[in-house]
């Protein structure tokens, strides 16, 4: 496995860091805002105030791992493609993020918050191999 980030498409990445916060603004400000709240024990008040440091650790976060998946593309060794990248992305998402983070909380007994997270994990992973496989 080659691990040359000279290869890495860093314009792709930042592109998946956008729709990540575009993905994330519209999942837990929307429609899941108030059952999110409830499950994370956060009040609208608490959820509305500057949060700085989370934001900035999920743009670090999305950005290592859209570097991270796109050196998974460069090790196929060929075009994937948007089908491809949905698949990868899928794949990463259902198969490794979200389980790790779900077992998280059902040992906290954070079922609901569990469902809501882990799907939101799901999503970001499928989109992020949307748009990295599409720009191989």
């Amino acid at each position: 496995m080659r691990w040359d980030l000279g290869d890495v498409n860093y314009l792709v990445a930042v592109v998946a860091v956008i729709a990540n916060f575009v993905i994330g603004f519209a999942w837990y400000a929307g429609p899941l805002s108030k059952m999110w709240m409830e499950a994370a024990g956060v009040t609208k008040e608490q959820a509305q105030k500057a949060q700085v440091m989370p934001l900035a650790f999920s743009a670090v976060r999305t950005f290592v791992a859209a570097v991270a998946l796109n050196l998974i593309f460069d090790n196929l060794s060929r075009d994937a493609g948007l089908a491809e990248g949905l698949g990868l992305g899928l794949l990463i998402g259902l198969g490794i993020a979200a389980p790790n983070l779900v077992m998280h909380y059902v040992f906290a007994l954070r079922n609901k918050l569990a469902v809501i997270d882990g799907a939101h994990t799901v999503v970001e992973m499928a989109v992020m191999g949307i748009i990295i496989g599409s720009w191989q």
